[in-house]
């Protein structure tokens, strides 16, 4: 079976989809999926504005498991070292570092 570095197999169209990709010290902490040839973590959730238009401000939220016992500060710490990862289908279309700067 094929894997994809996002949250949702797309077998047939080219559906958006957004990922975190960790950093190592992120990953730690994390609770991560298994049978993956990726380094994942686990979602819980996420949300978003509405549509997706170009050039316009939109709002995402995703959410994934801590793992139990983890230090809460050093996941602040560790997850704006990690990169959103843009998806058309299965396909990475973007890497945006989470602690650039404008």
């Amino acid at each position: 079976m094929p894997n994809s570095p996002g949250h949702h197999m797309f077998y047939h169209g080219n559906g958006l989809n957004f990922a975190v990709r960790p950093n190592p010290a992120l990953a730690s902490l994390m609770e991560l999926e298994q049978n993956t040839k990726y380094i994942k973590m686990q979602l819980r959730g996420g949300n978003h504005s509405g549509n997706f238009r170009a050039k316009k401000e939109s709002t995402l939220s995703l959410e994934y498991a801590i793992k139990k016992g983890s230090d809460f500060e050093g996941v602040r710490k560790s997850a704006l070292d990690s990169t959103l990862l843009v998806l058309m289908g299965n396909d990475v279309i973007a890497e945006i570092p989470l602690n650039k700067k404008e």
